[in-house]
């Protein structure tokens, strides 16, 4: 994968089938990478991630640290449907991949949701307008 010319503030949550993540940002022109260690919570928001995970660590954002848009806010939630979706009693990752998004995650001017089963190679979205699941899978595509 090749992200080209950028344009600052940007960044990125790239997995892989494995369950490997790495967050990728363009902070002041200048590239920083967040894998293994440097990625306890594998989750992104509108804001630097460093940031985000440095307000979920001290318990929550002060009214200095709040945001317009909330971010940090949905952040934390992310990181703790992450960490409770072992002990949650869903056993259906996509399910509760999109309560997440809507329940805890989304914002009032949300128009789609899009989760990826990266191990089967399927792409799940719905929209406002569109609220069925439907899912796109790749392993069906080919170049001919």
């Amino acid at each position: 994968m090749r992200i080209e010319d950028p344009a600052p503030p940007v960044h990125f949550l790239i997995a892989d089938a494995r369950g490997h993540c790495a967050v990728i940002e363009w902070l002041g022109g200048k590239f920083v990478c967040h894998t293994g260690k440097t990625l306890p919570v594998k989750a992104l928001s509108n804001s630097i991630y460093d940031q985000a995970l440095g307000i979920y660590k001290r318990g929550g954002s002060h009214w200095w640290e709040r945001d317009r848009g909330l971010t940090n806010e949905r952040f934390a939630k992310a990181a703790e449907r992450n960490a409770g979706y072992k002990t949650s009693g869903e056993s259906n990752a996509i399910k509760y991949a999109f309560g997440t998004l809507t329940k805890v995650v989304a914002a009032e001017h949300t128009k789609w949701n899009i989760v990826y089963d990266i191990s089967k190679r399927q792409i799940f979205f719905r929209s406002v307008a569109s609220p069925t699941l439907k899912y796109l899978s790749l392993r069906k595509m080919r170049k001919d």
